[in-house]
């Protein structure tokens, strides 16, 4: 009961495209193969280790990494304190995905010299695939520390910081970035995330169209850009992002996933089944074609095939941020079949993690009342509104708590969902969210009449995509 994001449900894409560009930077801009890496042989005494060496660097160029590997620990085995080789193999180790092999060649290289800040980008890259974002970001600091001039340390930096949600602080690194080199196509995917984030679609727009003209073989910038052209409304535009996405990359499935995303926005159940089942043909362990497939269930109103498909995603993923999307997905699935423990269990395990959903709570106090637990559900919204930092005690999701906590009552309520809008794009979504949580007040204190009534303006005003739209619109059928 949520509009779907790409490219799987709470998934964002920006932030597997960094993973995937850093992967490609590894093997593409760092000194061993860009650089004048045969000025550095000489750092070894013995000549057979040098000769492995360049063999190995040989291999590498030719897309041969395991031969390299093989190659680079011949010769450290005849010189163990060769740092160039370590550093070579930990590159080449970190281009094959084995981030903890190459986590331990960065530390010995770092071991037998504390100078090498392309070292400790590749080891704080690692820890970040490896989910360790605390040693990702002090390995970047270090890298940064190092050379101040580095605008994709300053990117990694910023990935991080937005995968905490702490936009400001990544802004500021992708707009140093920018200063740095104005042709940094990640910086600007990097300013389009953040914009994208605080739904400013049109500077998300901007920038993200920025980087891919910069740099138009970044596939997985169409995946973004077309969901900001989908929140926009623009329907042509987002599937044509998605059709170059696929384009670019007929072998990955998430070029796939994102287009059915898009046509899941505007019910295009068919062809948005059809390319999910063309995903799970390229990749069917991706934890993000089944939360897709989940969300096409509920749309359809299949919500026993889609707690499935819920169930098969959280099996395979291992990023928080998705399994919070996906247990909170599922506490709406279990709602529409009137489960309401089910479903506030889902709801819990959601608020659990670190960076709940938004709205999660909200449903918490809802399903509370809804069982007999009154004072149970004020007491923890009011726990909840006493947990809302002082910056953010205007925000519209701090009125829908005062509201259902009873402090503030229906017509100011109302009229805070266009007060508090930040953006012109906001107050109609807000406006939308306000009637559907005054008809469930009204439904909960046995007012059904007034709760229709409510439901129905909140179907005029809201994001047909929305969770609550589609609440309002699934009560409204029942009676």
């Amino acid at each position: 009961m949520r509009k779907p994001s790409s490219p799987g449900i709470g998934k964002n894409s920006a932030l597997v495209l960094f993973r995937g560009a850093a992967l490609a930077w590894l093997g593409t801009s760092s000194y061993l193969l860009g650089g004048n890496w045969s000025g550095q042989l000489s750092l070894s005494s013995d000549q057979n280790a040098n000769a492995y060496l360049k063999s190995g660097m040989r291999d590498l160029d030719s897309g041969a990494r395991k031969l390299a590997v093989e190659e680079f620990t011949k010769a450290i085995q005849l010189d163990p304190s060769f740092a160039f080789a370590y550093d070579a193999r930990a590159t080449t180790r970190s281009q094959m995905k084995d981030f903890a092999g190459a986590i331990k060649d960065c530390d010995k290289v770092i071991a037998l010299t504390h100078h090498d800040e392309h070292v400790y980008l590749i080891e704080g890259f690692c820890r970040y695939q490896l989910h360790d974002a605390q040693g990702a970001v002090k390995f970047f600091n270090t890298a940064i520390s190092m050379n101040s001039d580095n605008p994709l340390a300053l990117d990694l930096l910023g990935v991080i910081l937005a995968e905490s949600q702490d936009w400001g602080g990544a802004m500021a690194n992708f707009n140093k970035a920018v200063e740095m080199d104005p042709d940094d196509a990640m910086a600007y995917y990097g300013r389009a995330i953040v914009d994208f984030s605080f739904k400013d679609y049109e500077k998300s727009l901007a920038n993200v169209s920025r980087a891919i003209k910069l740099k138009g073989t970044l596939s997985d910038a169409y995946d973004l850009r077309a969901d900001v052209k989908a929140h926009l409304k623009d329907r042509a535009g987002a599937l044509a992002d998605a059709n170059d996405r696929i384009r670019l990359d007929t072998s990955c499935q998430n070029g796939y996933v994102d287009r059915a995303n898009v046509e899941l926005m505007w019910d295009d159940f068919s062809d948005a089944s059809n390319d999910l089942q063309t995903a799970i043909q390229i990749n069917p362990a991706d934890s993000g074609i089944y939360f897709c497939r989940g969300v096409l269930e509920q749309k359809c109103g299949n919500f026993q095939a889609s707690l499935a498909d819920f169930g098969r995603g959280l099996l395979k993923e291992t990023d928080t941020m998705d399994t919070a999307t996906a247990y909170e997905a599922m506490g709406y699935d279990h709602a529409e079949m009137g489960e309401w423990q089910p479903a506030l269990e889902s709801f819990r395990k959601a608020m659990a993690f670190k960076l709940p959903p938004n709205d999660t709570a909200f449903q918490v106090f809802q399903i509370e009342c809804r069982l007999g637990q009154t004072q149970q559900a004020k007491k923890e919204m009011a726990a909840y509104i006493q947990s809302i930092p002082a910056a953010k005690a205007g925000d519209w999701t701090a009125s829908i708590a005062h509201f259902l906590a009873g402090t503030l009552k229906e017509a100011d309520f109302l009229g805070q969902a266009t007060t508090t809008a930040k953006r012109p794009t906001d107050v109609a979504m807000q406006i939308g969210d306000a009637w559907y949580y005054a008809g469930m007040q009204h439904l909960l204190a046995g007012d059904k009449s007034g709760a229709l009534k409510r439901f129905k303006k909140s179907l005029k005003f809201g994001d047909d995509n929305s969770n609550n739209y589609m609440m309002a619109k699934s009560l409204l059928g029942k009676n």
